[in-house]
């Protein structure tokens, strides 16, 4: 069975651009199901950049008992992301959050650990120079994916 190490842009994705929750509510609930039953995971931090938005997205995670989607940041996940920021390009993934560091390296070295799909709303930018998930996901070899393919994968149908 696939499971995902899942970003906060394609959540955002989903509930603000594609499939608000007022208008889809079937994806919702298929979301629900994958979240419920940790086939798809985020890190902690993935809620905690959910916090930062008045969307309404957070609180219905929260509303649906879905805590244990958002996981904490084991020992073995935060090796991996040591590992990585010895790498200059992948430390670029960070270096325009002013001082602050984002989840992005959590959500790749999650999947690196658990050996999960990440789902992203991010595109490769082709150039590790300026890297987006996916170039770094490629780089390491963990699959990357949207989540229109995760649908596909899904088997997902509305």
């Amino acid at each position: 069975m696939q499971k995902y190490s899942i970003d906060t842009s394609a959540i955002l994705d989903a509930w603000i651009r594609y499939y608000p929750h007022d208008t889809f509510p079937s994806f919702w609930s298929r979301f629900k199901g994958l979240a419920g039953s940790q086939v798809g995971v985020a890190t902690e931090l993935i809620e905690h950049e959910l916090s930062k938005k008045d969307d309404g997205c957070l609180k219905w995670f929260r509303e649906n008992n879905l805590s244990g989607f958002f996981v904490g940041l084991t020992e073995s996940v935060q090796d991996v992301v040591s590992e990585m920021m010895k790498n200059p390009n992948y430390q670029r993934l960070v270096e325009d959050r002013k001082g602050t560091f984002g989840a992005d390296p959590f959500v790749i070295a999650l999947a690196k650990v658990e050996d999960l799909i990440v789902v992203t709303g991010e595109r490769a930018s082709n150039n590790l120079t300026k890297p987006k998930i996916p170039d770094v996901c490629n780089d390491m070899g963990i699959q990357c994916i949207n989540i229109l393919e995760l649908m596909r994968r899904e088997g997902w149908q509305f």
